[in-house]
């Protein structure tokens, strides 16, 4: 039985490593592809964060973005989609709650990003992508998972306005 957001893709990449898994209106990714970006990815971002912390992807949705994420996964961590297109007040709320070290960004959201006050940590999407895997960096940080690690969070503001999140595990139970 899978318990694993990675088994799924992995399984999916050994079985029909050549069938596109996301497309949007400007390219596709097959699931192989999409599995070596996440590992790629995932060993990037171990270097930078502690496993069970918020990885911020202030970036917009695309078939990079579903890499981003597994990348996360794959670090023994959780992604946040952070919206580029919220208010800079929201953007900053955001930021202060989770008071990233690192955020994943594409090199057009830099100018946007240092508006914010938080362009000290700025990760550029295009050097994760140069990475080289670490296979045995990703089977040490898999080793150490557990059922309650969280798969994602997500910001909400609910009536109040206040930011808060909520998550979801990465593993089922």
């Amino acid at each position: 039985m899978k318990t694993s957001i990675l088994e799924y893709l992995e399984e999916s990449a050994r079985k029909y490593p050549d069938k596109t898994a996301f497309a949007d209106e400007h390219t596709s990714c097959t699931f192989k592809e999409l599995e070596q970006t996440a590992r790629r990815t995932g060993t990037a971002l171990a270097k930078h964060f502690t496993p069970r912390n918020p990885v911020p992807v202030f970036m917009e949705k695309s078939v990079e973005t579903i890499g981003v994420f597994m990348g996360a996964v794959y670090a023994g961590c959780f992604y946040v989609m952070v919206d580029p297109k919220q208010p800079i007040e929201r953007l900053c709320e955001i930021f202060h709650t989770l008071l990233p070290e690192i955020i994943i960004i594409p090199a057009e959201n830099e100018a946007l990003l240092e508006q914010t006050g938080y362009g000290e940590c700025k990760c550029l999407l295009k050097d994760i992508m140069k990475e080289q895997i670490d296979e045995r960096k990703l089977l040490a940080v898999r080793k150490a998972c557990t059922a309650d690690d969280r798969l994602y969070g997500i910001f909400t503001s609910g009536s109040t306005g206040a930011v808060s999140y909520t998550h979801l595990r990465a593993h089922e139970t």
